[in-house]
């Protein structure tokens, strides 16, 4: 029953989210670190699917997936992607590691 209710919180939010009028795209993956450990991005947002996919290949992205949100909270964002990753199977370690976020604007480093 509790499962039943965390999925239909999590319809009702991406709903109300991609209900609004503007839509703003986000790229999302993993990439290693200066330590040569992988780590999870958020980068966003952006105002169409052509910026953020030029920032993903001038950023030499191999690892990544670029989608739409109605949101430009990045924090809201975060959320419903590690919402979708726990309920897709990942593990609880997995999904509450800290997304490293970027927002549009932010002085330029690598991932």
């Amino acid at each position: 029953m509790g499962e039943l209710d965390l999925d239909d919180k999590l319809d009702k939010r991406i709903e109300r989210m991609n209900s609004r009028q503007r839509s703003f795209y986000y790229i999302s993956g993993s990439a290693s670190d200066n330590k040569n450990r992988m780590r999870s991005f958020l980068l966003g947002p952006y105002s169409d699917y052509e910026k953020a996919s030029s920032v993903a290949e001038s950023k030499r992205l191999t690892s990544f997936e670029i989608f739409e949100m109605s949101s430009s909270d990045l924090g809201k964002v975060s959320q419903v992607l590690k919402a979708r990753r726990l309920h897709s199977g990942a593990s609880i370690g997995d999904v509450f590691e800290k997304l490293k976020h970027k927002r549009v604007g932010q002085e330029e480093n690598s991932i």
